[in-house]
């Protein structure tokens, strides 16, 4: 799964996400995905959907789409300043889709919610050994404190759970939001999440890393692997995933 989560990111970087001249940016551009998962919520903490997440959220890292390398993303830098204490260096030119800017404490609120929130997959993320009371913020720089050595921590904070959601809005709403109004950073906000057909998603033009070239994704949602391929082979969308389901 791993891999191929990594594979369809790095396809993903290099299509929607390529780096194209100016006068082709300008054209429109849809990207029309075919899945066999099925739409839900955009909360990353329960979501299936690793792609749509990836898409409407920046990581606190993120990893380089042809190498997999750590690099990177809301953190322009971090270090270790000792074995159990990870300094954080935030970006201060990032803003989310409701116009908020984003700040080191979204950040630590975004891994403290993954713990003291999430249900799942608390006991394998090395989040669970940071020291939330003992982590502090210093100008735009997070210190978090582990209580021991992990080395998946940084791996940990390029993945969907190192997802970064602007505290005020989450704390204002309920999950209900997270359906098709989720606030991120990423490159893409969400238009409409629609249950057993599909999603789609409009580019942030006011991005702050390189724009994307696809204008529009469009992700269909199959419940059958032959009807998403005989959409492949009619061109009704561009890639299909999931593959090995069939």
């Amino acid at each position: 799964m791993k891999r191929l989560i990594a594979m369809l990111l790095a396809f993903l970087m290099l299509t929607a996400f390529a780096v194209v001249p100016a006068a082709a940016a300008e054209e429109p551009r849809t990207l029309t995905i075919g899945t066999l998962s099925t739409a839900d919520s955009f909360d990353p903490l329960s979501s299936e959907q690793n792609m749509a997440c990836f898409m409407v959220y920046d990581t606190i890292i993120q990893r380089d789409p042809a190498t997999m390398e750590l690099a990177p993303c809301v953190a322009q830098a971090w270090e270790w300043v000792d074995d159990t204490t990870l300094r954080l260096d935030i970006r201060d030119d990032i803003y989310f889709s409701n116009g908020e800017k984003l700040t080191p404490e979204d950040v630590y609120y975004s891994l403290w919610r993954t713990i003291y929130v999430n249900d799942q997959f608390t006991s394998s993320l090395s989040f669970a050994d940071i020291d939330f009371d003992a982590s502090y913020i210093e100008g735009n720089s997070l210190y978090l404190i582990y209580t021991k050595v992990n080395a998946a921590a940084l791996i940990d904070l390029a993945t969907r759970w190192g997802s970064v959601l602007c505290k005020s809005y989450v704390e204002s709403t309920d999950e209900e939001a997270f359906w098709d109004q989720p606030v991120g950073s990423g490159a893409y906000r969400v238009v409409e999440n629609v249950a057993g057909s599909h999603s789609s998603y409009v580019r942030n033009d006011d991005y702050w890393d390189t724009l994307p070239e696809a204008s529009e994704v469009i992700i269909n949602y199959y419940s059958e692997a032959s009807t998403m391929y005989i959409d492949l082979e009619l061109g009704a969308i561009d890639i299909a995933i999931d593959v090995a389901k069939n």
